[in-house]
């Protein structure tokens, strides 16, 4: 008797908090939705996802969530935290911070106050780099005199380091 009296409480205490695997996302909205299934049996529609403000993403599905039920009402449901880890960067340095997508493009804010950007691997300050290097070989005809106008020297040099200052420009 007294636990069935209890189920209804228990329920709602278990959905105070709880993971979920995100099956769908709405983007069309100001605030983002989901769906988001808790098991096979328990799929929940248009749980808010709450972002920071000045960062947004559209998560792939089978993400994993957070979500909050206040009062264990779910339909109040919110998804505070979403993450992918098959996507995650991993190996980061205390303090480094990261902004990436499931296309291995990604902007790491190092620890030593450089940042690197990167395309499937690649290092675009270092081809940036190579880039400033290569202009600095190429001679320019510029009218009316026709006369060749070597680009190089103090000021490619001088743009060749303040970038290397700010960006890594190492391997990817």
């Amino acid at each position: 008797m007294l636990d069935r009296a209890l189920r209804p409480i228990r329920s709602k205490i278990n959905q105070l908090i709880q993971r979920g695997i995100v099956h769908q996302v709405d983007d069309s909205r100001p605030i983002q939705s989901l769906q988001v299934a808790f098991d096979s049996e328990d799929v929940q529609d248009n749980v808010l996802r709450v972002q920071n403000y000045g960062f947004t993403s559209c998560p792939p599905n089978k993400s994993e969530s957070v979500v909050l039920s206040p009062c264990g009402e779910r339909d109040y449901a919110m998804a505070i935290s979403v993450d992918s880890p098959d996507d995650r960067l991993t190996g980061l340095k205390e303090g480094e911070v990261a902004i990436y997508n499931n296309a291995n493009v990604k902007i790491l804010l190092k620890s030593n106050g450089k940042l690197h950007i990167s395309n499937n691997g690649q290092n675009l300050g270092k081809l940036i780099s190579e880039l400033i290097d290569s202009i600095q070989k190429f001679t320019i005809t510029v009218p009316p005199s026709n006369s060749p106008t070597i680009v190089s020297g103090p000021k490619l040099d001088s743009v060749k380091a303040q970038f290397e200052k700010l960006l890594d420009v190492g391997d990817a």
